[in-house]
């Protein structure tokens, strides 16, 4: 997916990032660039794990190792362990972080394997297709990852050997000065509101108490789903996890 063509397509719209400080601040310059308003509120925070000599144990025999995101590119990147030849990447996010800092120049090979639509049902899908035989593979992600590759190839014979390389923490309920309850504030004065995780949403909501009919832009179907559940939207799903799509999904809100 591209961008929309239009420069200002964001024309007006007011947005609220929730990811990390730093994810919002690099989506934020962006989305003010076309135009949007953009608030920033750092619901969800992430913490390498030292998972140095299980990742190094897991990779002993392994034909691939799947990364579930930049950071756990990141993560992986810090600990020095003989990585398997093949690489598979979520989303093109995660293909420019294992370029840059796992593949190594001095030993050729395949180019890393890269999910058409960013999530990790489609990359086990893909695998799926490629697989030669039972095969075992690692799968690097954060403690709170889907199932999506094991479940979908496990059945077929491959074993998955899954190491949490970071943990991501929601924001906590703040609380008011001599009250024992948190304190929430209401979202007002927006149009929209940009969700990367259910992580993401439960930081929200811890922070800020969410009105009804406000439009939620996704980055997937389980964050979606973790909307539906919680009784907010509309949900918007972004049609691909990454800025393009966010900026597709939010231009929508003008049509």
């Amino acid at each position: 997916m591209t961008l929309p063509s239009d420069p200002r397509t964001l024309q007006g719209l007011r947005v609220l990032l929730t990811r990390s400080a730093a994810d919002n601040r690099a989506w934020a310059t962006e989305l003010e660039r076309r135009g949007a308003s953009v608030e920033a509120l750092a619901c969800i925070a992430s913490v390498r794990l030292p998972a140095g000599p299980e990742l190094a144990a897991a990779c002993e025999g392994a034909a691939w190792l799947v990364l579930g995101s930049r950071r756990a590119v990141d993560a992986v990147a810090e600990h020095d362990v003989d990585l398997p030849a093949r690489l598979a990447c979520v989303g093109p996010a995660t293909l420019a972080a294992a370029t840059a800092r796992l593949v190594q120049a001095e030993r050729p090979g395949p180019a890393p394997l890269v999910s058409t639509d960013g999530t990790m049902a489609a990359l086990a899908e893909q695998l799926l297709e490629q697989l030669e035989g039972p095969t075992q593979l690692v799968l690097a992600a954060a403690d709170r990852a889907g199932s999506d590759l094991e479940r979908l190839l496990e059945p077929a014979g491959h074993t998955v050997r899954r190491v949490t390389v970071y943990r991501t923490l929601p924001a906590q309920p703040a609380r008011s000065m001599g009250s024992t309850g948190p304190a929430r504030p209401a979202l007002t004065g927006l149009d929209a509101v940009v969700l990367g995780s259910p992580s993401a949403l439960e930081g929200l909501t811890n922070l800020r108490a969410v009105p009804s009919g406000l439009p939620l832009v996704t980055l997937g179907p389980t964050t979606s789903a973790a909307v539906r559940t919680a009784g907010l939207g509309p949900v918007i799903e972004a049609a691909s996890p990454d800025l393009n799509g966010v900026t597709a999904a939010l231009a929508s809100l003008h049509s």
